[in-house]
């Protein structure tokens, strides 16, 4: 699978300026609160999984459905909020969603192209969903910042570059192991995210 880097770079910018509209960036959060929000939305999917929150063929169907019939818009959010809201295929994009964020708050620069290996999604493919997870989480978790002082900024830039883009791969692996058409759901949870309110109803962060 080969995502195009034009399409994540709209991402980005898509995930970074409906966090801003939504109140996150007010106050000045240091990088280790955001790796961890990231790392949140991994046990969030785990425990999607746990509870067999899966979509069903009545959520596909319906979803197809709504998506044909929206011609005034609002249908496709309601929906998604009532049926795929909380489903492992939302948590999944949520994890994509969060890294985006970061890349625009961060100014991360996007590659050419994302391209998928095989051999990963196989991989992914022998492996419970708890295993898959904990490698998602390790790498993100994984994360440190280099000391800025021992390396030149275009170094430095380079490491953090590989970190966040080698993570979105990883997960678009994880997703295709799993049959999850991951490109349609995080355009429908940002669809969904873009319609909740400011601090989505009173969170803290």
């Amino acid at each position: 699978m080969v995502i195009k880097g034009k399409q994540v770079k709209e991402w980005v910018e898509r995930a970074y300026n409906n966090a801003v509209k939504h109140g996150w960036h007010e106050e000045k959060k240091p990088t280790a609160h955001w790796v961890m929000m990231i790392s949140t939305e991994v046990t969030e999917a785990v425990q999607a999984d746990r509870k067999g929150r899966w979509m069903n063929d009545l959520d596909k169907s319906g979803l197809d459905c709504v998506i044909a019939n929206d011609h005034h818009g609002g249908l496709v959010e309601k929906f998604y909020g009532e049926h795929i809201e909380g489903t492992v295929e939302s948590e999944l994009a949520d994890i994509c969603i969060r890294l985006f964020d970061l890349m625009g708050l961060k100014n991360v620069k996007c590659r050419t192209k994302y391209t998928t290996d095989e051999e990963n999604v196989e991989l992914c493919k022998t492996r419970d969903f708890t295993v898959n997870a904990f490698f998602i989480s390790r790498g993100i978790l994984n994360f440190a910042t280099p000391n800025n002082s021992l390396l030149s900024k275009a170094y430095f830039n380079e490491i953090i570059e590989a970190y966040f883009n080698d993570i979105i791969v990883a997960t678009f692996e994880w997703a295709e192991s799993l049959g999850i058409d991951l490109v349609q759901h995080i355009n429908l949870k940002m669809r969904y995210n873009e319609t909740r309110e400011y601090h989505h109803g009173g969170k803290k962060y």
